[in-house]
């Protein structure tokens, strides 16, 4: 949660959370915990993109609201459990625990989601009827009961076999690449088409190394081109196609030279600064912790090659590209043409000597 300010900051990993407990018979027959994130000061040195979509994102405040479903045995026999609040050494705030046990035949679904914004109050002072309120909720906000968790749990299975059956690959080892593709499309970011690199930020390279613990929530031009050609190559074009709507929107906010950023936000930003917290001990004690990539201004000539294969692939196998998109395309070879002398950094993010 960022404040409101202007000039505020990407804060989002200095919440606060205080902790209550509401009755939420309505929805589970048991207690939930709603976690609120506390406005904080600003923190000197954290820098605001200037990117529209990254910066919504970037204020948004989220309340967390964690629930449980319980399933009971044939008999009625339901197992007994109560979301405790509890404190942790060194925590910045409360979180909750629970004790308890299952017999065979009984379920619990934990549910932890973004607070959903059904906009109650306002129906209400627009003079909404109690019925149609209802049903807004009904749409919105519906009861978390053991029906619905399991005909969610149901949709979103039967979601991922519909989505890997479009896969062609029937070659050797077709489960795991089936399965190395299901990771690629949960790295899909669905809005703009993006890949993000990985979904880790500062884990080291090898636990003791303080140094080499970047930030990779971020879409490299070389990698998300090298995923795109695996896309195709499985047969999985509709993901090629998102991608491609990405690289229309990054080719249409150019670096001032005319060139390309090898990485960007998954919403097409260039600005990530890069930034330590050092009030986070890191993942076993390997500080520094850092959000954010100081390595997105290095020049890496190669990304052109990658990301031009990879369109040459996607207009022959997948869709004819438009022409919109050769422009754009010829704009980057001409760039290509004009700076392909300069000396680059090679395709690693080096720092330091």
């Amino acid at each position: 949660h960022a404040s409101e300010a202007e000039d505020s900051a990407f804060q989002s990993l200095f919440l606060h959370w205080d902790l209550t407990e509401e009755n939420a018979a309505s929805h589970t027959g048991a207690e939930r915990a709603i976690f609120t994130p506390e406005k904080i000061e600003h923190a000197e040195g954290l820098g605001m993109t200037s990117n529209a979509e990254d910066r919504a994102a970037q204020t948004a405040v989220h309340q967390m609201d964690l629930r449980y479903v319980v399933g009971c045995m044939g008999s009625g026999s339901c197992p007994v459990m109560r979301l405790v609040p509890t404190d942790h050494p060194g925590g910045l705030g409360q979180g909750v625990s629970a004790r308890f046990t299952l017999q065979e035949g009984q379920r619990i679904f934990f549910v932890l989601r973004s607070t959903p914004d059904v906009a109650v109050d306002k129906m209400r002072a627009n003079g909404a009827s109690e019925k149609d309120i209802s049903a807004h909720l009904a749409l919105f906000d519906p009861p978390l009961n053991m029906k619905y968790v399991e005909t969610l749990m149901e949709d979103t299975l039967v979601y991922w076999l519909t989505w890997i059956r479009s896969c062609t690959y029937f070659g050797r080892w077709r489960e795991n690449v089936e399965r190395s593709a299901l990771i690629l499309k949960l790295l899909t970011y669905e809005p703009t088409g993006a890949v993000v690199a990985a979904v880790t930020f500062s884990l080291p390279e090898a636990i003791g190394d303080s140094g080499r613990n970047w930030d990779y929530r971020f879409t490299w031009v070389r990698d998300s081109a090298f995923t795109m050609y695996a896309f195709m190559r499985l047969g999985l074009n509709k993901e090629a196609k998102s991608y491609m709507s990405f690289v229309r929107r990054i080719c249409r906010s150019k670096n001032s030279d005319g060139g390309l950023q090898i990485m960007y936000t998954l919403r097409g930003g260039r600005e990530m600064a890069e930034l330590v917290l050092p009030h986070l001990e890191g993942y076993r004690s390997c500080a520094p912790v850092r959000i954010g990539n100081g390595a997105a201004d290095h020049l890496q000539l190669d990304i052109y090659g990658e990301l031009l294969d990879a369109v040459y692939l996607y207009n022959k196998f997948s869709q004819p590209l438009s022409y919109d998109e050769w422009v754009d395309i010829r704009a980057l070879v001409d760039h290509v043409c004009d700076v392909y002398d300069q000396p680059d950094m090679g395709i690693w993010e080096v720092r330091g000597s």
